[in-house]
């Protein structure tokens, strides 16, 4: 495949559990163009439910999916997967739990055109309850939980944050060069 041919973004797009929201995952990202995202379902779910789901999603979508079924249960190995499987120039992660913000892939494709490149960033998340509605920080009790909710939901905080806490911005958020990411996961 020619760099003219590569997509511009690879959704990795990891399915475990029930996949409650994936109707709504892979539609997030269709600010762009077909001709510019690709999405690499990386379906480690053990439920025929999710995985009649996962393909019925890859022959209605706009976009080109790719469905790699893995038994890897760590984050790391599924995102090693996804990588693996890929063609565009950028790696964007989407849980099948999430979604993207409107405009999210499109601010990293004026970044990349506006920039020539960029080689990872993280974009900003609102915080959600598990029925998908926003939630007040300062209003959840556990000390430790508001901590890393709040951290994620600020790029600069979870970046600083990164090397001492797990934040959900860590994953959920990341838009990564391909290579660089490949060069890092074969070190």
């Amino acid at each position: 495949m020619t760099e003219r041919q590569r997509p511009l973004f690879s959704v990795v797009l990891l399915i475990s559990g029930q996949a409650r929201n994936l109707s709504t995952a892979v539609p997030s990202a269709s600010v762009l163009g077909a001709e510019e995202v690709e999405i690499v379902a990386i379906d480690s779910s053990t439920s025929e439910k999710v995985h009649d789901q996962v393909e019925e999603l890859a022959r209605q979508s706009n976009f080109p999916v790719r469905v790699v079924r893995t038994a890897g249960t760590n984050v790391p190995q599924l995102w090693n997967a996804g990588a693996s499987a890929s063609n565009g120039r950028y790696l964007a992660f989407l849980d099948a739990e999430d979604e993207f913000h409107p405009d999210r892939l499109d601010v990293f494709r004026r970044a990349h055109v506006v920039c020539g490149g960029f080689a990872w960033g993280f974009s900003g998340v609102e915080a959600m309850d598990d029925r998908s509605r926003p939630i007040a920080v300062e209003l959840i009790r556990d000390a430790a939980l508001r901590l890393t909710i709040r951290a994620s939901t600020r790029p600069i905080e979870a970046i600083r944050n990164l090397c001492e806490m797990f934040t959900p911005a860590a994953n959920g958020n990341l838009v990564v060069d391909a290579r660089a990411f490949r060069a890092l996961a074969s070190e």
